[in-house]
């Protein structure tokens, strides 16, 4: 029997968005056999601007999104600098990049404590937690505790990247700055030091806890790397200009088809975009310099079901954003996936497991015997050690790496008393570790 199920509206996300699916059985194997995406909103941000002065693009189209709206005023202030054939001096060029990755920042902490982690955390029994759908939940109490306060310390951290974008963009969202041929803000030395503190402030809790905390979540959720893939074609416009001319980026420009690792150059007259299921006037896929906004009312094409165009790169559906950009550029090619693939994981058979999937065990037993503050406390302390030394197995493992990170720490002017903490949380997992089998000797026994 065919099932209709309708997800409407799909929540934490920029915009109306609801998905229909149905489900068949097919040779005896039940399956989705159909899926509409459907845009509920008319945006028409291109009809907005028509008869507009060019100079109120970028202010216009900012407003497309309240949590990414640095990309749209980009994007505006490129097309009209192309459009006068205009040079964009240096320091424009470089502030441009700083709002930009300020916001790439603030999107990306947003994203994964706001956004996607409630999915496989569990909050506090109160609004705005609760009602809580509590679905395929994996981690121990000990676990979701310390993500929780991870949590917690990203709402500080978000406005803390929020506060970076606003030093040179003016304000948060919809920063004014972004101007055809430059910028509208000055490189003050306050203002430059202000950003560098900041900086500062985050570098530690991304390093420390953000990515920690994927991995971790990786290593929890590793079933989901076979699944969620989509056609496996990615995308990427380049971003963050490194000279004059925008010919060199620090993410690249090109795309890569069925997961292909090698990329190819993109030609931008090779993307149409697709109206026969919008409701919009029917048009030949037309490349977006040449295309037609015209809104039609739904009732009167009813095999349509969304206010999105569909976009196509020779023809073909591709997925751009954060893995596109860093698998075209080459930094991260280790899955396509709803998870994706962390690197170190999707380790060989029988390969020693890492760090990071003995968490779970070690939580668990610690939590039975230690106060929870003190299982948070090691827990952490544990994360931050096993990612600063790049250790993604405990095979071979040895003093050296404890010795060196020890040694960074007091080099920082650590208190002998947080260098005790953090030996005896190492030293307590490696008793775990001897516990299991998988270390023979704890090399902490002869370190002072």
């Amino acid at each position: 029997m065919k099932i209709t199920a309708a997800f409407d509206p799909i929540t934490r996300i920029e915009g109306h968005l609801n998905i229909e699916i149905q489900i068949d059985t097919v040779n005896g194997v039940q399956q989705v056999v159909e899926a509409k995406a459907t845009g509920g909103l008319f945006r028409g941000f291109e009809k907005v601007i028509i008869g507009r002065d060019p100079r109120d693009a970028q202010h216009i189209t900012e407003r497309i999104c309240g949590v990414c709206p640095v990309a749209h005023g980009m994007a505006a202030v490129r097309a009209l600098d192309d459009a006068y054939n205009t040079t964009v001096p240096a320091n424009a060029r470089i502030m441009r990049n700083l709002v930009n990755g300020s916001n790439f920042v603030e999107s990306h902490i947003l994203h994964f404590y706001l956004l996607a982690a409630p999915d496989f955390i569990e909050g506090p029994a109160m609004p705005p937690w609760q009602a809580d759908w509590a679905q395929d939940r994996r981690f121990s109490k000990a676990i979701n505790d310390a993500l929780m306060g991870h949590y917690l310390q990203a709402l500080t951290m978000r406005r803390k990247a929020d506060q970076m974008t606003a030093l040179f963009g003016g304000r948060v969202p919809h920063p004014p700055a972004y101007v055809a041929g430059g910028f509208t803000c000055t490189p003050r030395q306050e203002r430059i030091d202000e950003f560098n503190n900041i900086i500062d402030e985050l570098i530690p809790f991304i390093r420390d806890a953000y990515i920690p905390d994927v991995e971790l979540l990786a290593s929890k959720y590793s079933d989901y790397f076979s699944i969620g893939r989509g056609h496996g074609n990615l995308l990427s416009y380049g971003v963050f200009d490194l000279d004059a001319d925008g010919t060199t980026k620090l993410l690249a420009r090109g795309h890569a088809a069925g997961g292909s690792k090698n990329t190819q150059p993109l030609n931008a007259a090779d993307i149409s975009e697709h109206v026969k299921f919008s409701w919009f006037e029917d048009n030949p896929a037309l490349n977006p310099a040449s295309g037609q906004t015209v809104p039609v009312d739904p009732d009167t094409k009813t095999h349509a079901y969304s206010w999105l165009k569909a976009p196509r790169y020779e023809g073909k559906p591709y997925e751009v954003g954060p893995l596109a950009r860093m698998w075209v550029t080459g930094d991260y090619q280790n899955g396509i996936s709803a998870m994706d693939t962390a690197p170190g994981q999707r380790q060989a058979d029988g390969a020693a497991p890492s760090p990071l999937e003995l968490l779970e065990g070690f939580h668990t037993a610690l939590s039975l015997r230690a106060s929870q503050r003190h299982t948070r406390r090691d827990v952490r302390l544990l994360q931050r050690f096993f990612f600063q030394q790049g250790l993604a197995t405990v095979a071979g493992f040895n003093a050296q790496p404890i010795e060196r990170y020890l040694a960074g720490l007091a080099a920082k002017g650590r208190a002998p008393k947080t260098l005790r903490n953090h030996l005896t949380a190492i030293s307590g997992f490696c008793e775990f570790l001897i516990g299991r089998g998988l270390l023979i000797g704890n090399p902490c026994r002869h370190i002072r």
